[in-house]
């Protein structure tokens, strides 16, 4: 088995890790099995276009492919309830990525970072601020929340990086097996958060596509948890998360991209409230989409 057989399959082993945790309150076999067919459909076109043959590139593809389906199939299971905490400690992450995968001091790249430090600014202004949220600023924060995901995945997986598997000439730079599972575990989550992007910034229309517009944005709502942290906590996200960060930048004790995996990873596990089969019960009583209160801004107002 070539290096590269190897990497791919540890990747494999973190998608599966990952969506088992995704899915883990409310397990449904029929959608899990629904999105491994597809994605084996996929693996056996390639093999027999391949000519009985099938590149390591390919693999991690399907990966990529059952984590969309997943999303897709299983989206009233799956859609992260986002915290303020979680938000605040992807804001670093994802600061922290632009830095090393992206910054290279051109003008174009000052300005664009200027643009980013507004959504970034109101993140600590609700962290710490903590201002009652209405409906339109909750999904705004999730909007910001699936932006970053999405800017991480494109960050994080340059075509550079994807060209070592597809041309195959040498071998990844990354150490060993718990590298590659933390990559597909992040992946799987990338990928994910990507989807529910996409379903969510489709022009709206007359139909069928704005129902689904107001399902999702009546859910992303829904899902957007007010209880902010303390000001202590919110302090110890930033030092602690963001001290990390840098002393990694400095010392370069861990490769970028597996310090940034880490923290999306472990931020999720730790920050995040899970999934939804975990939150139902506190968000059954929010307007739900196509009710008669849906299209107007409501107000959940934080305990002290």
């Amino acid at each position: 088995m070539t290096h590269l057989w190897a990497l791919a399959l540890w990747i494999g082993v973190g998608v599966a890790l990952q969506t088992l945790y995704l899915v883990r309150a409310s397990i449904n076999l029929g959608h899990l099995a629904t999105c491994a067919a597809f994605t084996l459909v996929f693996l056996v076109g390639n093999f027999i276009v391949g000519g009985a043959s099938l590149h390591p590139f390919i693999l991690v593809c399907a990966y990529a492919l059952f984590a969309f389906l997943l999303a897709a199939v299983c989206k009233e299971e799956i859609l992260p309830v986002v915290t303020e905490q979680l938000l605040l400690a992807y804001t670093v992450i994802f600061w922290y990525a632009l830095v090393v995968f992206f910054y290279r001091g051109t003008q174009v790249q000052k300005l664009l970072l200027s643009f980013l430090a507004l959504p970034s600014g109101l993140t600590l202004y609700v962290a710490f601020v903590r201002p009652p949220l209405r409906f339109w600023s909750k999904l705004s924060l999730y909007v910001w929340f699936l932006a970053i995901v999405v800017s991480l995945a494109l960050l994080q997986f340059p075509y550079g990086s994807l060209g070592v598997l597809l041309r195959g000439r040498t071998a990844p730079s990354w150490p060993g097996p718990f590298d590659g599972i933390v990559t597909g575990a992040a992946l799987t989550y990338l990928v994910v958060n990507a989807t529910y992007l996409y379903l969510l910034i489709q022009r709206r229309s007359h139909g069928h596509r704005s129902i689904l517009w107001d399902e999702m944005t009546s859910l992303m709502t829904q899902r957007t948890d007010s209880r902010g942290p303390t000001h202590l906590q919110a302090l110890i996200i930033v030092a602690a998360l963001g001290g990390a960060l840098l002393a990694n930048y400095a010392y370069r004790s861990l490769p970028d991209a597996l310090a940034v995996n880490l923290g999306i990873v472990a931020a999720a596990i730790v920050l995040g409230r899970g999934s939804f089969g975990e939150a139902s019960r506190a968000t059954a009583a929010l307007p739900r989409a196509g009710s008669d209160t849906d299209s107007v801004p409501w107000e959940i107002r934080r305990g002290d």
